[in-house]
């Protein structure tokens, strides 16, 4: 199946060094999910959807954005 990573509906898979979590709680906490991007960076706020097929695994806004060396 074709994964997606939507950042502000624009699809930006894969992720920048194969890198993303997906936590899921099991209680009332709320579940994440970090990723790295290469090119632009996403702003907080912006909205996250991750899918697999048809199938959403996760739909969530950006809350921190961190910039990192690209060479790391």
């Amino acid at each position: 199946m074709a994964k997606k990573l939507y950042i502000n509906g624009v699809d930006r898979w894969p992720p920048a060094n194969n890198n993303l979590t997906i936590e899921q709680a099991l209680t009332y906490e709320i579940d994440t999910c970090s990723f790295h991007v290469a090119g632009q960076r996403p702003f907080e706020g912006e909205e996250v959807i991750i899918e697999d097929g048809s199938m959403r695994l996760f739909a969530g806004i950006v809350v921190k954005v961190e910039l990192v060396d690209k060479d790391l």
